[in-house]
């Protein structure tokens, strides 16, 4: 089964374009992207998390970042939250004292232009949020 998403992604200069994600989850989770249109390619990985972070470097390489829940600076999906929900949903990191208590989104659903960034603003700050050295080389 295949599931659509319709979504926004948005250009440096603040310009909104039109994206479309088909999700198909088996044999093993995959994204393909088209911006308005036009077929990109597709990002896959072990869940929905991982494929969504290949999909959006598809994007970044047109300029563009996805207006979703999962492109926010301050979303993560743990190790734990990813085996349970396949990387369909993650945590929206705060001050609060244990991931248990912090909100839980789906990463497919919108967000707007203004919180979302690139994927290695999002890896960079959730790497501070947990006091974390980066030794790799910033890909998904």
């Amino acid at each position: 089964m295949i599931e659509t998403v319709e979504l926004q992604a948005v250009a440096r200069d603040g310009s909104l374009r039109r994206v479309k994600l088909a999700l198909e989850l088996a044999p093993r989770p995959m994204l393909s992207v088209e911006l308005e249109g036009r077929d990109l390619g597709s990002g896959s990985g072990d869940n929905v998390f991982v494929a969504l972070m290949n999909a959006r470097l598809i994007l970044e390489q047109e300029g563009q970042l996805l207006c979703c829940q999962g492109a926010r600076v301050n979303v993560f999906a743990s190790g734990m939250l990813q085996q349970f929900s396949g990387g369909r949903q993650a945590y929206v990191l705060t001050d609060k004292q244990s991931l248990a208590d912090s909100e839980i989104v789906d990463v497919l659903a919108p967000a707007s232009p203004d919180e979302v960034v690139t994927v290695a603003e999002q890896r960079a700050f959730v790497f501070r949020f947990f006091k974390l050295d980066d030794r790799s080389s910033g890909q998904a």
